[in-house]
């Protein structure tokens, strides 16, 4: 099916769009947020939408990596910047450090957390696999296994000159629970080690 074809299906879509990014049906998909959180706590459903409309509306992605760009932008006051992205954000800040156009910008740390970039391959084949901005001194993938969206990035992902550190910490046992790394104490101190 073409994605103008799935729009106009968009439980197909959906279907389709969870078995790239999580490697389960729509239906397995609900089963396990019923088994682990509350109806009320997630809605599969807007963030499947969120993540088709970063990927596939390109005005809507433009204006994502404009707001990225600026507070970029405004940072580059400071000697040194550590970047936290997270989930799809990951993929905005990827994305955003590719196509600057200005002087590059300067990170001194940037951590991924829970990143899909090696999901969003299969859904953007013509993405890129190389961070190709230089000025990104450390890249520190966080992950934990039993996270659906993110995982390791190496040796898939590329930054010219090293490797991506990819870094596992147990957050959860169950699939939700350990995409929350902001709770998690091992990511806490890992970020806090460098600030």
């Amino acid at each position: 099916p073409t994605i103008s074809t799935l729009s106009q299906a968009p439980e197909a879509f959906l279907d389709l769009l969870t078995r790239a990014l999580l490697g389960m049906s729509l239906a397995d998909t609900r089963k396990k947020i019923e088994q682990t959180v509350k109806p009320a706590q997630a809605s599969i459903h807007s963030t499947i939408q969120d993540v088709y409309r970063y990927l596939y509306d390109d005005a809507f992605a433009k204006l994502v990596r404009q707001k990225c760009a600026t507070g970029l932008r405004q940072a580059q006051e400071y000697e040194q910047i550590v970047l936290g992205s997270h989930s799809l954000g990951t993929v905005v800040a990827f994305d955003t450090l590719n196509e600057w156009t200005e002087a590059t910008p300067k990170i001194s740390y940037w951590f991924t957390l829970g990143c899909p970039l090696n999901k969003i391959l299969h859904l953007r084949p013509h993405s890129s696999n190389v961070l190709k901005n230089p000025n990104v001194t450390h890249w520190y993938n966080v992950y934990d296994t039993t996270d659906l969206v993110g995982g390791p990035l190496g040796p898939t992902f590329k930054k010219p000159g090293y490797a991506i550190h990819d870094i596992y910490v147990d957050i959860a046992d169950d699939p939700l629970g350990s995409h929350d790394y902001f709770h998690n104490q091992t990511t806490l101190n890992l970020i806090a080690g460098v600030l």
